[in-house]
């Protein structure tokens, strides 16, 4: 079998990017909400070119096939057999069952890679873990369960609710792209239809649409988490342009990394 691997190279100026972090976060300094461009941030994390040559002759030379490089330079994502992970790594994988027949390989040993590679990287992952047991809801059960519990909760939890108890006034536009975004994971997934109906119920007939998938969705199998997710954020949301990246692997820290890396990874 192939793995989707991913490689962190270091980053440069690490210390200087947490100070920037702490300084606009803090309504104290002169440099709140201050933020640096996403070109800004890139440059100052941007890794040494020297360690960069070392990583790409690293992957090159173990047969690795090179996917996707992160604009910053600071990922690199291949693919790569477990043969070659093996020996990149120094370790062994191990075969494991679950009782529903299922089977995963998984790497048992610690990694171990040469000297000169282990000063230019901060990680290498995408070969350990273990997936939580997917759970799949039934898109009529979804349906049935919902319209017990808005005959259940009529009043009590819904956008309206939310805007009063937090005081979610209407902001006016400035006229800039405000983008939004969920992640969903471990067999969470929107389903369109459903999102429509919400909004237009609870909405004064306003229709939500995501405007970009990252990843694959399957509106035929909608989990509870992505839709609350989606439906509340559209629905308070001031009509913000809204994405969601999907991972549907079941591979938690894997995916977490991976996103990441996406959403650092646009521009916008």
């Amino acid at each position: 079998g192939r793995f989707r691997v991913s490689v962190g190279v270091k980053r440069a100026n690490k210390a200087a990017l947490d100070r920037i972090f702490e300084e606009v976060s803090d309504p104290r300094s002169v440099n709140y909400l201050q933020y640096p461009s996403y070109e800004e941030v890139g440059e100052m994390v941007r890794p040494k070119a020297e360690h960069t040559r070392i990583v790409r002759e690293w992957l090159s030379a173990s047969g690795v096939e090179v996917t996707k490089e992160h604009p910053h330079g600071d990922y690199i994502h291949g693919e790569a057999t477990v043969a070659q992970i093996e020996k990149m790594a120094h370790g062994s994988f191990l075969t494991y069952e679950h009782p529903s027949g299922a089977k995963i390989w998984r790497l048992t040993s610690g990694v171990q890679v040469p000297a000169e590679v282990a000063s230019a990287i901060d990680t290498f992952a995408g070969f350990h873990g273990f997936p939580l047991s997917p759970v799949v809801v039934d898109k009529e059960v979804l349906v049935k369960e919902k319209e017990r519990e808005e005959v259940q909760l009529a009043g009590k939890v819904n956008p309206a609710v939310f805007r009063k108890t937090y005081n979610v006034t209407a902001v006016p536009k400035t006229g800039k792209q405000n983008i939004q975004a969920i992640a969903q994971f471990q067999g969470q997934y929107v389903d369109d239809a459903n999102l429509a109906d919400f909004c237009t119920k609870y909405d004064a007939g306003k229709t939500c649409k995501i405007s970009k998938y990252m990843g694959k969705n399957k509106d035929d199998k909608p989990g509870v988490e992505s839709m609350l997710d989606v439906e509340y954020i559209m629905s308070i949301g001031n009509a913000a342009e809204t994405w969601v990246y999907s991972y549907p692997n079941f591979d938690f820290c894997a995916d977490l990394g991976t996103f990441g890396s996406d959403v650092t990874g646009e521009a916008t």
